[in-house]
């Protein structure tokens, strides 16, 4: 439960999402007046080359993007949304999504963020460099959120942006869970994709892909614990979606190419 005459503790920023280019955690002492602005411009994501992904996303998700996993001792899945060293092949010029690809709903709560934070519960930062957290003349203001009641509870817009990322948080813990034990069974290795050598060598240092040649060696009896545990429907999901590299790469490719001939222009 969040409290309403206390919104942060220091120790939340490190769980903030890479994307939030200037978060502050907030208070009703401080922020109480403050309202997020209604938009649908996603440009903020447009630097973001992958992003984190829920077991309940892997079904949209595997059918734009290759679904991978970041190394390390503590692996997460993710969605692969541009290259290493490049940008978010899926936002355009003016803030859009490509139409019909998947929008990973980490990104809907923007620019809001609920954190929790093992001392202190749940808390509330906002990405104060997104243009949208605004201070409001009057309670009530067209196309504008309050952040907060004026009693200094959270409002039904802030309480909803809790409530989905309480959802998410118990889903990337599944995920969490799924990829911990893909490693330990030995089913992620370095990954590998169609892509000139600077990315490919990128990718292979940073992210996991699943191995089908491992994953068909698995034993009966790990093969059954994961189908008790639900698990072979996403394993199957991530396997499948390295058949989106050829397009995310020729999505990039075709976007750099355009901004150097802007650049040239």
């Amino acid at each position: 439960m969040i409290h309403s005459n206390d919104f942060g503790t220091a120790s939340a920023l490190a769980a903030v999402p890479a994307f939030f280019a200037e978060p502050r955690l907030l208070s009703t002492a401080r922020h109480g007046a403050l309202g997020v602005r209604r938009s649908t411009n996603l440009r903020y994501a447009a630097g973001l080359t992958h992003a984190p992904l829920g077991l309940d996303e892997f079904g949209q998700a595997m059918r734009s993007y290759p679904i991978l996993f970041t190394a390390g001792p503590a692996p997460r899945p993710i969605a692969m949304l541009g290259l290493p060293g490049g940008s978010n092949g899926f936002v355009d010029a003016l803030g859009g999504w490509r139409r019909d690809h998947y929008v990973p709903g980490c990104l809907h709560r923007y620019p809001l963020a609920a954190i929790e934070d093992a001392n202190s519960g749940w808390q509330l930062c906002a990405d104060f460099a997104s243009g949208r957290v605004v201070t409001m003349s009057s309670a009530v203001e067209h196309g504008v959120e309050p952040i907060f009641e004026a009693d200094g509870a959270p409002s039904r817009y802030t309480r909803a942006v809790i409530a989905r990322a309480q959802i998410a948080a118990r889903r990337d813990e599944e995920a969490v869970t799924l990829a911990r034990a893909l490693l330990e069974a030995g089913i992620l290795t370095p990954c590998e994709a169609p892509l000139p050598v600077a990315e490919a060598t990128a990718l292979r240092q940073s992210f996991l892909m699943i191995s089908e040649d491992a994953f068909r060696a698995l034993s009966t009896t790990l093969l059954a614990e994961f189908a008790r545990l639900g698990w072979l429907e996403p394993i199957v999901m991530a396997a499948v979606s390295r058949h989106n590299w050829p397009a995310l790469s020729q999505l990039c490719t075709r976007d750099r190419a355009g901004a150097s001939a802007r650049v040239a222009a």
